[in-house]
This record gives structure tokens, sequence and C-alpha cells, in this order.
């Protein structure tokens, strides 16, 4: 998939480039992200999801890999809503567990610590689970 690669290489870069403040900025987004999920509220789930992978694709000081993950973010998430069980889900009772959260903090950790190759690994696994999910069920 190309969008692992694309988004793996801005997590990458966003570990280099990042502020301290843009990390912060990102850790609030976490937070209300486990609440949205805990909550079952699926509009603000996808807005921050959108946020923190948009915010890393920033952070990465890279305009070319920030306008393909812009594109390849939204192109991928008509089939992620579509799709999902989060998304499809009529009532809070009928979501399944999502992985999303615990993905999104490790990758937040690989940037936080520097780790650019850390951060890569985990954008393009946290990518190829959603896929797998989406795809095949697991």
């Amino acid at each position: 998939f190309a969008r692992m690669a694309v988004e793996g290489q801005a997590a990458a870069s966003a570990a280099l480039k990042a502020t301290d403040q843009e990390i912060r900025k990102l850790k609030r987004i976490l937070r209300t992200d486990q609440e949205a999920v805990a909550k079952g509220s699926k509009e603000i789930f996808a807005q921050i999801n959108e946020q923190f992978h948009l915010g890393i694709a920033r952070a990465s000081r890279n305009v070319y890999l920030e306008k393909w993950v812009i594109n390849s973010f939204w192109r991928s998430n008509i089939y992620i809503f579509y799709f999902d069980g989060f998304y499809k889900a009529p009532v809070r009772e009928e979501i399944p567990p999502q992985r999303t959260p615990s993905q999104h903090l490790a990758i937040l950790k690989a940037i936080e610590e520097r780790n650019p190759e850390e951060a890569s690994l985990q954008m393009q696994e946290h990518i190829r689970n959603t896929y797998e999910l989406l795809l095949l069920g697991r």
C-alpha cells in the first residue's frame, strides 16, 4: 500500500523535525482520541484521527509528503467509513474493540523519542492493521 510508505516516511521525518509544541499538540489529540473511542463517538473519532495523521504530516516539514498524506488519507477513509465496524455499528454496544488508540500512542512515542525508524515502522503497522481489519476481518 502506497499510503503505508508515504505516512511511514512522514512519521520518520516528524521524529526528526517535530517541535516540542507539535508533540504536545499530538498528545492532546490522543487524549481526545481515547475518550472518543470509549464513548463511541464516531464523528469526534473521525475528526481526531484526521488531526493526528495530518498533524504528523505537517510536523514532517515536507510539503510534498503532507499533500500526499492528505490525499491518500481521504481516499482511504472513504473505504474505512464504509467498511469499518466502528463506523457501521448503529449503537454503542455493537462497536468492535479498537486498536487505533494504542497504535497511535506507539507512533507518537517513537516520534517523541526522536526515533525515525520506529516511528515509520509503527505508522506502517498501524495502516497495515487497519487494512487487514477492513479487508480480512482480523
